[in-house]
């Protein structure tokens, strides 16, 4: 059985590829909420801000907070950093949801009110619960691709070692051979 191993310029594509397919599955996610957006309510500004807040949460969490806390073991510091991050992300969400309503879009047009009734504000908002819910999951992704390739690197790094092993022993043992080759052959 051939196992097939690709070169250090394939993997890079390959890493890329998949990081553009799967944040055009994010963009494909945020399209479809945008057709199914009630009239009048429009997702694309927060939609697009989400995104680049998801992306930028992705990487930092695959290239900072998952190797400095959680492949060193400090999961105290790396729950903090999630929660710190899911909480940011929720008052982002807030934010983002709030600059979008039409209220506020006639407000900084100059066509409405520059007060609006106050009511009461809903803790439990869906919208918050499923920009939460995508944040977690971008969380979850970044932590086991990274956690993922470490782990094959360390693999690889001890299959090498196991090499460099095996062959420094093979050397030694055809060190000590040859001294009795030869002698063996000049005794004959």
């Amino acid at each position: 059985m051939q196992r097939i191993t690709m070169d250090d310029s394939s993997k890079k594509g390959f890493t890329i590829a998949t990081n553009v397919l799967a944040w055009l599955a994010f963009v494909t996610v945020f399209l479809l909420f945008e057709l199914n957006a009630p009239e009048g309510r429009s997702f694309h500004i927060s939609g697009f801000l989400l995104l680049l807040a998801l992306i930028f949460q992705y990487y930092s969490f695959y290239f900072f907070f998952t190797p400095k806390f959680f492949l060193k073991r400090k999961y105290l510091w790396f729950g903090l950093s999630v929660i710190g991050c899911l909480v940011l992300v929720a008052f982002f969400s807030e934010f983002a949801v709030e600059q979008i309503k039409p209220e506020r879009l006639d407000q900084l047009r100059g066509q409405g009110e520059l007060r609006r009734p106050m009511r009461p504000r809903s803790v439990l908002n869906p919208m918050h619960f499923v920009v939460v819910l995508l944040s977690g999951i971008t969380i979850l992704i970044s932590v086991i691709a990274r956690t993922a390739s470490h782990l094959a690197s360390q693999d690889k790094r001890r299959k090498e070692s196991e090499n460099k092993q095996l062959a420094t022993e093979l050397n030694m043992l055809k060190n000590q051979v040859s001294p009795h080759f030869f002698f063996n052959t000049l005794n004959t």
